[in-house]
């Protein structure tokens, strides 16, 4: 860091506002915090596109299965999801893996 920076007081620390930073030191060069993106929302928007998208990709990208001699051949169709067998709150109790099936035509 040059002097010039450094007696301006870029870089410096200094003492975030708000009671939950009483006490802390933050040495960041913005005043202000930068606001965290919802973290949950971002997983589950990709799960919600796996279970859409992402697993006829995943169909796609292992069609065809053949035998070894070539004779047989084996295609998956359009991937459907079934309606889990135990509730959520009943695998929790139970201490099982809440689950669906899932089949291809």
């Amino acid at each position: 860091m040059a002097i010039a920076e450094r007696r301006a007081g870029v870089g410096a620390p200094h003492h975030s506002p708000g009671p939950e930073w009483e006490g802390r030191r933050s040495y960041a060069r913005t005043r202000v915090p930068l606001a965290l993106p919802h973290l949950l929302e971002v997983q589950l928007d990709s799960w919600d596109w796996f279970l859409g998208e992402g697993i006829r990709e995943v169909f796609r990208d292992l069609a065809p299965v053949a035998d070894p001699g070539g004779r047989l051949r084996l295609r998956w169709g359009d991937p459907r999801w079934g309606e889990p067998r135990r509730g959520e709150a009943e695998c929790r109790a139970l201490g099982l893996t809440y689950s669906a099936p899932l089949s291809a035509t």
